[in-house]
């Protein structure tokens, strides 16, 4: 017999404390193991909370090569279309190809080399998106082009080099 009361191990003191107080008791099996991984990489106790934000940064990190290999493959056409539509994805990713654009553009300046076109380096979502509509508008066929082609020459079109 030992001398003074006897102490559960952390994981029974654990179990009791949680069914005490009403939570639901920790995962067993193959969950427990990833679960057990997952609370010691971060130090402890997950709350619900850390978990339900975990699980969001989780599947936002999976959708996003998804929604950024859609975009590329759109048309101008499909793009003027959706951009109407309010699809902010989209215009997330236009302003991206725009700014790009701006950035290489800056670049060659810088280096005194030939810009890709002569513009404003700055331009908002919707002079970009205005600029792409006149070009598709002018060319018919430049409607069937991927959105970032007929943005460069849209933007060629509208503000040339001399």
């Amino acid at each position: 017999m030992a001398f003074g009361p006897t102490f559960p191990g952390k994981r029974e003191s654990l179990d009791r404390a949680r069914a005490a107080s009403g939570l639901p008791a920790l995962p067993t099996g193959q969950n427990k193991a990833i679960f057990v991984s997952l609370r010691d990489y971060l130090g402890g106790y997950i709350s619900g909370m850390q978990r339900a934000m975990l699980a969001i940064a989780v599947l936002s990190c999976i959708g996003q090569p998804a929604a950024a290999a859609s975009r590329s493959d759109t048309t101008a056409a499909e793009a003027i279309i959706l951009y109407k539509g309010g699809d902010r994805d989209l215009m997330v990713y236009f302003l991206g190809l725009g700014e790009g654009m701006a950035w290489a553009n800056s670049y060659l300046q810088f280096t005194k080399a030939g810009q890709l076109y002569c513009g404003p380096l700055v331009m908002t979502n919707g002079q970009l998106f205005e600029t792409l509509e006149g070009f598709v508008a002018k060319h018919s066929d430049a409607g069937q082009l991927k959105m970032g082609n007929a943005l460069l020459l849209s933007l060629q079109d509208a503000y040339p080099c001399r």
